[in-house]
């Protein structure tokens, strides 16, 4: 099957985000995330909160811009990523980019997203967690997420993105 056509065929989508294989006419190759965009509406296909809660990183905050992340696929090893941190600036960073939460006059967070050739464990699937008050690591035992960002919001509660990788390509 086209990735293309997974994409397109709206009845597929589910099929599609929860994918980790291509099949090409000769054999099955893995599908990697290459980018996660930031939307202000949330679309279909953005990432999902592991225990169902609002996949909004901005949820809860008072006067803000919605904010979801969707990531976008690659065949290819070389154009995925291979870890997401983010990073709290006093001032703004162009190099960086737009910052993924800006926080008028105070601190604004950037999303960096790594793409080591070095580094053989490529990103496959991602998602967020919005742990409880009183959550740890462990609780996350046995749910198949052994890559982990640092808090997104780093102030306000606690939020991170979760993900699978593959280095067998």
């Amino acid at each position: 099957m086209i990735i293309g056509q997974r994409i397109l065929a709206r009845s597929k989508l589910l099929l599609y985000r929860q994918a980790r294989w291509a099949s090409t006419s000769s054999a099955y190759q893995p599908i990697f995330i290459k980018e996660l965009i930031r939307k202000t509406t949330k679309p279909d296909d953005c990432l999902a909160e592991i225990d169902g809660k609002s996949s909004d990183i901005r949820q809860g905050k008072i006067i803000v811009d919605s904010c979801y992340l969707v990531p976008q696929y690659t065949p290819d090893p070389s154009e995925a990523l291979t870890g997401i941190r983010f990073e709290k600036w006093f001032k703004k960073k162009p190099e960086l980019g737009e910052p993924l939460i800006s926080r008028w006059g105070r601190t604004d967070i950037y999303m960096i997203q790594e793409k080591d050739q070095n580094v053989r464990d490529k990103i496959t699937d991602a998602a967020l967690w919005k742990p409880k008050l009183l959550s740890k690591w462990s609780d996350l035992d046995g749910k198949n997420w052994p890559g982990r960002s640092n808090d997104i919001d780093q102030d306000f509660g606690y939020l991170y993105i979760l993900w699978r990788s593959f280095n067998k390509y």
